[in-house]
This record gives structure tokens, sequence and C-alpha cells, in this order.
């Protein structure tokens, strides 16, 4: 027998990896979510009054008009996606002081359509007669 003091090498089937944690690739806002319970029209009616409030009597331009789109478009884009809704369009139409949002929404697919009508006032500035009276004058004076 012989006693060589060589290092036996052992084969490694395997290496041990740190344990890391999967990291979601999503961004920060949650994109999946479970809303529980039964959805109505009137819960709905409810919920895009309250979304409008902050907007009501203070609309003047298009950009804001907008804005208040898309945020009927993400709230109903959730409730469609947690299949609360099957379909829903906006119609937005502009009266003399107030913007009315026609909104379809089909709760589900074999039932027609809900409409419901959202008035948002404009904001409307009066001039005052100090104003109409130098409007005046220049005219007055353009005309001499």
């Amino acid at each position: 027998m012989s006693t060589d003091n060589k290092p036996v090498e052992v084969k490694k089937d395997f290496e041990k990896k740190p344990f890391v944690k999967h990291e979601r690739k999503e961004s920060v806002a949650v994109r999946y979510f479970r809303m529980s319970g039964f959805y109505n029209i009137n819960d709905i009616k409810y919920d895009l009054l309250k979304i409008i409030q902050p907007y009501d009597g203070y609309m003047y331009n298009e950009k804001e008009t907008n804005q208040l789109i898309g945020v009927f478009n993400s709230y109903l884009g959730d409730l469609k996606e947690a299949r609360k809704i099957f379909s829903f369009e906006i119609v937005p139409t502009e009266k003399e002081n107030a913007i009315t949002f026609d909104i379809q929404i089909k709760m589900q697919r074999d039932r027609s359509p809900k409409k419901l009508k959202i008035h948002v006032g404009k904001l409307w500035i009066q001039p005052t007669e100090e104003a109409s009276n130098d409007n005046e004058n220049k005219e007055v004076k353009a005309d001499a």
C-alpha cells in the first residue's frame, strides 16, 4: 500500500447558489388587484360624481377635459379588468356653460348598455364694467 498524500479531487455535480428572492419586473404601481363585492350602475354613478367634484365649476379648456376623461378611463378600465363591467364608452359634449359626458356602461355581455349623463360646469369669468368701458374707449379712439 502506498500512502501518497495527494489531494483527492471531488467532482462537484452542483454548485451552491445563494438564495435570491424573485423580484417583480413591474412598476411600483400594482397592476393586478382584486375588487370584491358587487357593483351596480348606481355605485358607479356615485363614484363618477365623486371623481368630478374637484373639477366641477373650474373646467375651462380642452386640456382639463382630456385630463378628466383620462381619470374616467382609468377608473372604468380598472372596473373592466376586475370584471365588474363588460365595456364602456365616453362621449364628451360641450355646451354653453357645461361639458356633458355621455357614458355608456355595459355591465354584462348580453345586456344593453346603461347611459349616464355627467354634467361638469365650466369656469365663467364675467368681464367687469371697467374692462368693458376701457374697450369702448379704445374703439372710440380708433374711430377718431
